[in-house]
């Protein structure tokens, strides 16, 4: 297992920056219009004039400075002034990982005897519970008793309301009614209140028949609980690299005065223009960059 590298931040920006904010989660698309933009408008046509807006700043002189600005603000975020450094974090997810390689390359043979075990009382739960399921269904078919009892109950009460319109009693209607409803409330309560003890039975009765023909749950080894260990401390920290990572991106951004998205296209302009492509740039651009060339890559290394 790799740790997180620290590359050149752009793509490593566009995409934190879209896990931290719902608000961001476009960035990587818009820093890929922005680039087109910024050299004109066509993919790959570096010859193009550069085109300026809202993504795509012009570097001039205090431009270039702010950016230097913002990446020693990233630089020192990322060294630990927040309370962790990328690079020990790094090291010891490292360590996690070394150490979880291990754990399974020794443990292999025993891991996959346990999990076959698992997967065949799974299997047999499966199937003990099933048929048990179908011979209920049987049973229930055949039975109904509580359903029949209602329906007599009601088809009884129908006839005597009959007998009472056919009469022009309303009033007796009206009470025959009032007290048919009441009852078939009252059994349904009671009903319901029988399936789910019933209910309860059954499951009891399910659980202890499963387990006397499946037999109870194979006890893990140790070496399970130690490797559920080690991913989880993977798992915590790659959120912890994330976050440094988002609090970098943040801090360059702020020190920068410049949007996230601002800050992103520039960063990748000059990094750009410092690898040897200087066609989509402006003159006034290039003048302020080759007049900050040295500390921009001294700058530029520090957060790689």
């Amino acid at each position: 297992m790799k740790s997180f590298a620290l590359r050149l931040p752009i793509a490593v920006l566009a995409l934190s920056v879209a896990a931290a904010a719902p608000a961001s989660a476009q960035l990587g698309h818009l820093l890929k219009k922005a680039k087109q933009s910024a050299s004109g408008g066509s993919p790959g046509d570096a010859s193009a004039p550069p085109h300026f807006d809202a993504s795509t700043v012009e570097l001039v002189p205090a431009r270039v400075a702010g950016v230097l600005k913002g990446l020693h603000a990233q630089a020192r975020v990322l060294a630990g002034s927040n309370g962790h450094s990328v690079a020990s974090l790094n090291a010891q997810r490292d360590a996690a990982a070394k150490s979880l390689d291990a754990s399974r390359a020794a443990h292999a043979t025993a891991r996959e005897q346990y999990d076959r075990l698992v997967d065949q009382r799974n299997e047999c739960r499966t199937s003990v519970g099933n048929q048990r399921e179908q011979q209920r269904e049987k049973t229930n078919t055949s039975s109904g008793g509580s359903d029949a009892a209602m329906q007599a109950m009601v088809a009884k009460y129908k006839q005597e309301i009959m007998a009472a319109m056919q009469q022009g009693d309303m009033q007796k209607v009206q009470a025959l009614t009032q007290e048919m409803q009441k009852k078939m409330m009252q059994t349904a309560g009671t009903a319901a209140a029988a399936e789910s003890a019933a209910q309860d039975s059954t499951a009891r009765a399910d659980s202890l028949a499963v387990d006397k023909q499946c037999g109870p749950a194979p006890t893990p080894p140790p070496f399970i609980a130690e490797q559920d260990s080690l991913q989880a401390q993977l798992e915590k920290l790659d959120t912890d690299i994330r976050t440094v990572q988002q609090q970098a991106e943040l801090a360059a951004s702020t020190a920068s005065a410049l949007s996230q998205l601002q800050y992103a296209v520039a960063l990748e302009r000059i990094t750009t223009c410092l690898r040897g492509s200087r066609e989509a740039f402006s003159k006034a651009e290039l003048n302020a960059l080759d007049a900050q060339q040295q500390e921009l890559k001294q700058a530029l290394a520090s957060i790689q």
